[in-house]
């Protein structure tokens, strides 16, 4: 008895109040949201850009930092150049390659293929 007393019926009671399975009325509500959220795609896409650009300073990599005022990266490393593609800086007389994500020297690079020799 003391088991239906505290155990049973609460949770009877509480899977009668909660129900798991929606209405009809909520694919009508959302097709009625639909003019909010879902067509009104560039607005959404504006805001996301003005909040990037008001709060959020691009990721430069370990090796550089943001400079606000010219809205680049800079390499720590006094005479090396920043490489966007892939958040690296490298010496001035070498290469970055993209596809072994690598810096080489000048030597090491192939110029016809554009890419560092192996």
């Amino acid at each position: 008895m003391l088991f239906k007393s505290t155990l049973l019926l609460p949770a009877l009671l509480a899977l009668g109040l909660a129900t798991a399975v929606p209405g009809s009325d909520v694919e009508e509500d959302l097709v009625a949201r639909g003019a909010e959220f879902g067509d009104n795609v560039a607005a959404r896409d504006i805001e996301a850009e003005d909040l990037a650009a008001r709060d959020r300073t691009p990721d430069c990599g370990r090796d550089a930092s943001w400079d606000p005022r010219s809205r680049r990266c800079f390499c720590h490393q006094r005479g090396w150049i920043y490489y966007d593609d892939g958040r690296i800086c490298c010496r001035r007389d070498w290469y970055y390659d993209h596809r072994s994500f690598r810096c080489c020297r000048r030597s090491d690079w192939d110029f016809q293929r554009q890419r560092c020799r192996r």
